[in-house]
């Protein structure tokens, strides 16, 4: 019984080292295509969820928006979804990205282009940013 329950336990702590090492492995950030896309928005919008508070900037500000966004993904994923920015280019297109507020001022964000996910930690500068909105 002693060695079942050992094994048991070895298979459960292997299973769960198995999946946290994949989901940190697999967890890409933008390509750079994509960041010189983002780099070109006339306007980005957010909604965030628990507060229920919005906010909009646009014009160059919007472009430069894009310099919260860390070039690194998170170390680890946040389960509750915190809010949703929307990138608007001058067609009218849009990349989304859902917010999540992370562990230890790790926030980031999580980009789904052509059916791809990115993942993108915020900037120290990002993280004050949307923490005014929490």
């Amino acid at each position: 019984m002693k060695t079942f329950f050992l094994f048991i336990m070895i298979v459960v702590t292997q299973i769960g080292h198995a999946q946290s090492t994949e989901s940190t492995q697999t967890l890409l950030p933008i390509t750079n295509e994509i960041r010189a896309t983002l780099a070109q928005s006339i306007a980005v919008e957010c909604t965030l969820m628990h507060s229920s508070k919005t906010f909009a900037i646009d014009g160059k500000n919007a472009a430069v928006f894009i310099n919260v966004v860390d070039a690194m993904p998170p170390s680890n994923l946040s389960k509750s979804l915190d809010g949703i920015v929307m990138f608007v280019d001058n067609d009218n297109n849009s990349i989304d990205a859902n917010f999540y507020y992370g562990e230890n001022g790790e926030s980031y964000l999580e980009f789904k282009v052509d059916d791809h996910k990115y993942y993108n930690k915020l900037t120290p500068t990002g993280v004050e940013f949307f923490g005014r909105f929490k």
